[in-house]
């Protein structure tokens, strides 16, 4: 069941990871909820994996515990998440500015196009307005990218996981013994 589970967050992972600045509510529906079902899947084996071989009399710290545990897990991930966040939006940046350059006729067509469109809607210089658009733009591409290169490095980390279930022991109840 935890290996399904895993299956099916790494597949939803695999599915969200294909955003673009126009993705709407029914692209994202079938992957989240694939990623849903994942988690169900998930719950109740992980939870027998932690305290399915603890004596009664233990449950109740050892739940405790492990919902520390987890919690403490979860702010590590997001901590780490967001560190390699920050990295990949620079990282994207950067590749895309290169290809920004206001030398290239497509880039001068664009910022003299919005130029003229804003020019009497705004009160400030719209050649500069028309440069935060662009920038803007490229800002949105780069944070669309980056959140696509995690939503595959978290589906590729569930793979890594089905891939290590096997070392883990199937728990016995304490009764059982």
């Amino acid at each position: 069941m935890l290996a399904i589970g895993f299956g099916l967050f790494a597949y939803s992972m695999y599915l969200t990871a294909t955003l673009t600045n126009q993705t709407g509510f029914w692209e994202l529906f079938v992957p989240l909820a694939v990623r849903g079902l994942g988690l169900i899947c998930c719950y109740l084996p992980a939870n027998m994996i932690a305290m399915g071989t603890l004596p009664p009399s233990t449950l109740r710290n050892a739940a405790g515990l492990y919902n520390l545990t987890r919690d403490l897990g979860g702010a590590i991930g997001l901590a780490t998440i967001v560190t390699l966040m920050n990295e990949r939006v620079h990282f994207h940046w950067n590749r895309l500015i290169e290809n920004v350059n206001p030398a290239r006729p497509v880039v001068q067509q664009f910022l003299e196009a919005q130029a003229n469109r804003l020019d009497g809607l705004i009160s400030g210089d719209p050649s500069r307005a028309a440069l935060k658009m662009l920038s803007n733009a490229v800002q949105r591409e780069a944070l669309v990218l980056t959140y696509n290169d995690l939503l595959l490095l978290i589906g590729a980390l569930f793979i890594v996981g089905v891939m290590l279930l096997p070392l883990v022991s199937r728990p016995r109840s304490f009764l059982s013994r």
